[in-house]
C-alpha cells in the first residue's frame, strides 16, 4: 500500500528468500566477490546466525549492512554479532535514532562507529544524506524529486554507494552520487529503473562525479 506522501506499507510472508543455510553459503564462489550486502530481514530470521557465522569465516569480505525498519526487532545478540563484523552501516534517520537513543544523527553515528569501526551512512529523505567516516561529519545535498512512492529508495541508495565505492569514489562522493539514483527511483512507481531512466539519473550528476564514474570518457556527454 502506497500512502499519499509516497511512503509504503507492506506485508512480507517470509520464505526461501529470507532463510539461509550453511550449505547454501558454502556454494558461493568466493573468488568472484569482495563485498557482501545483508539486510535486517535476513538477519532477523532464525537462520540469521548462519549468515553471521559464514561471514566470520571470511573476514576479507567488505560487508554492508542495512538493518531496515526491523532494526528494533532483531535479537540483541544477533546485532552484536553483525556489528562485530565491522560492517558499513546504512540506515535512515528514524532507524538510527531509535536504535541508539541518541538525540541527533551525528551522535548516533558516533555510537555505532564505536562498535563497528566502519563508516555509518544515514539517509535523510528530502534533506539528502550523511556519513560519519571516523574523522568527521559528511553531508550530501538532496536531489529534487516528485515522490511517486518510496519503494526501493533505501536499497537503491545502498547499491549506488557500493557501486560508487568500487569506482573509487570517497564516501562523501558516494553518498552524493547515490542521492541521484534514489531520487530517480522514488520519482516513479515501483523500485526499478529502466536503462534509459538510469542513464538520465547518471547524467544529472555533477561533472566531478561523472568523471570519476568514467562517464565522460565514454563519449556519452
Amino acid at each position: 500500500m502506497v500512502e499519499a506522501g509516497g511512503e509504503r506499507t507492506f506485508i512480507v510472508d517470509h520464505g526461501i528468500e529470507y532463510t539461509f543455510y550453511e550449505d547454501y553459503l558454502e556454494k558461493i564462489h568466493r573468488e568472484s566477490i569482495d563485498s557482501v550486502y545483508i539486510c535486517g530481514l535476513e538477519i532477523e530470521e532464525y537462520t540469521g546466525w548462519n549468515i553471521i557465522e559464514y561471514l566470520k569465516k571470511h573476514p576479507a569480505y567488505q560487508i554492508y549492512f542495512s538493518p531496515s525498519p526491523r532494526i528494533m526487532k532483531i535479537d540483541a545478540k544477533k546485532m552484536e554479532g553483525v556489528l562485530g563484523l565491522h560492517p558499513i552501516l546504512h540506515l535512515n534517520e528514524q532507524e538510527i535514532l531509535a536504535f541508539t537513543a541518541a538525540e541527533h544523527i551525528e551522535q548516533g553515528a558516533r555510537d555505532l562507529y564505536a562498535k563497528t569501526q566502519s563508516p555509518v551512512i544515514v539517509t535523510l529523505g528530502e534533506r539528502g544524506s550523511y556519513c560519519f567516516d571516523g574523522e568527521g561529519d559528511q553531508y550530501a545535498p538532496p536531489v529534487k524529486a516528485a515522490v511517486a512512492d518510496t519503494i526501493g529508495a533505501g536499497d537503491s541508495h545502498m547499491g549506488a554507494v557500493i557501486a560508487a565505492r568500487r569506482f573509487g569514489l570517497t564516501f562523501p562522493e558516494a553518498i552524493e552520487a547515490a542521492n541521484y539514483i534514489s531520487a530517480a527511483v522514488v520519482a516513479k512507481a515501483g523500485g526499478l529503473l529502466e536503462a534509459e531512466e538510469f542513464q538520465k539519473a547518471l547524467f544529472r550528476m555533477p561533472e566531478k562525479l561523472r568523471k570519476k564514474l568514467h562517464l565522460l570518457q565514454q563519449g556519452t556527454e
